[in-house]
């Protein structure tokens, strides 16, 4: 059965990697304005998880199946989505979809599964798209990256960026597809995190040992700097068993960050510009305390938390030894000093220094 109806996106488009190649893509739509404009991390974070829920589960999709080269094809609904995704503002749409039920793997996209057949959909707003979004779509000569790192430079806007990525958007005109989301946030914070370390690599070091801390979403994020060279790990623990570790030393991690994943990028992207934005460099731990009863709402939960923490007052260490004996007495993470590449590292260094 075929229903036609007038919605509201935020813009926002997913792209559900179900049989990669092959995709699932259509936007996130409201029925109120107020609510497609509601729908950002930037306002979750500031907000109580019951609203910040209550907003995520008005959102419906609809998709349709596309092959990941199907983004340069010039198909009409194809621009529809992709102008979608150009637009400033939250924009009005008319779908035809089915009432066929299409699940989304929540725990995949961290999102609500609600989404339907989309069978056509057509922009009934006069969209406004910025200069810098037009000037980077529009360039087919530009390679994705640098595209990346142009708009980010102008906008600091993370979230538009990985849709424009997403949505086949960006890069020489050849290697144009269609992205997963998922792939595509954590591309773009890798590619991010990379720029931010060339600028921050030969600063000076912190001068001091301290830590941030900040709860959110059934996650509580301890983020510690130390006054050493660039060097990065996380850890992920629930009722303080360890279940995941990551980290890179001296320089960005080449492989993968299996264990952590997605979360990896966005802390280290967001510690990295708070580097550069104070002009110093240091060796950073972050430890995120994860509720066993938690369920992935996404990275960006990752990302606005930390930033969050890096405006709350911070907590001052004498030296290393008083942040490790924090860790494993307050944290109560006897096992830190055991697993933390990091910390196993400094100890060694200090030991040789004593002589």
């Amino acid at each position: 059965m075929s229903i036609k109806k007038q919605a509201y996106s935020k813009p926002y488009n997913i792209v559900y990697e179900n049989t990669y190649p092959n995709l699932m893509i259509g936007p996130g739509i409201f029925n109120d304005k107020k609510e497609a404009f509601s729908n950002t991390p930037e306002k979750w974070i500031k907000s109580e998880i019951s609203e910040v829920e209550k907003n995520r589960q008005k959102q419906i999709f609809a998709v349709k199946n596309y092959s990941k080269i199907d983004a340069v094809k010039n198909k009409s609904e194809i621009t529809e989505l992709q102008n979608l995704i150009k637009s400033d503002k939250e924009t009005e749409v008319e779908i035809n979809y089915n009432i066929k039920k299409l699940n989304i793997n929540e725990k995949i996209t961290g999102i609500n599964n609600k989404a339907l057949e989309l069978e056509k959909i057509k922009i009934i707003d006069n969209i406004k798209v910025s200069r810098t979004v037009d000037k980077i779509t529009g360039d087919t000569q530009i390679k994705a990256k640098d595209a990346i790192v142009e708009y980010y430079n102008k906008t600091n806007d993370v979230y538009k960026i990985e849709q424009l990525l997403s949505i086949g958007l960006l890069g020489l005109k050849k290697n144009r597809i269609f992205v997963p989301t998922r792939w595509s946030i954590t591309s773009i914070d890798d590619i991010l995190g990379k720029e931010f370390f060339k600028e921050v690599e030969n600063n000076q070091t912190i001068d001091r040992f301290k830590m941030h801390k900040y709860t959110f979403y059934s996650n509580t994020f301890y983020v510690i700097f130390m006054p050493y060279s660039w060097s990065f790990e996380m850890f992920e623990y629930v009722n303080g068993n360890l279940i995941a570790q990551d980290y890179e030393i001296n320089t960005p991690k080449k492989e993968y960050a299996n264990q952590i994943t997605g979360a990896y990028y966005a802390a280290r992207e967001v510690v990295l510009e708070h580097l550069k934005k104070i002009n110093k460099k240091a060796s950073v731990i972050v430890l995120r305390d994860i509720d066993e009863k938690y369920n992935s709402k996404g990275v960006w939960v990752i990302r606005e938390a930390i930033k969050e923490s890096l405006e709350k007052e911070e907590i001052i260490f004498e030296d290393l030894n008083q942040v490790i004996e924090y860790i494993k007495e307050k944290l109560n993470l006897k096992w830190i000093l055991q697993k933390s590449e990091i910390l196993k590292g400094l100890k060694f260094q200090k030991r040789i220094f004593d002589f």
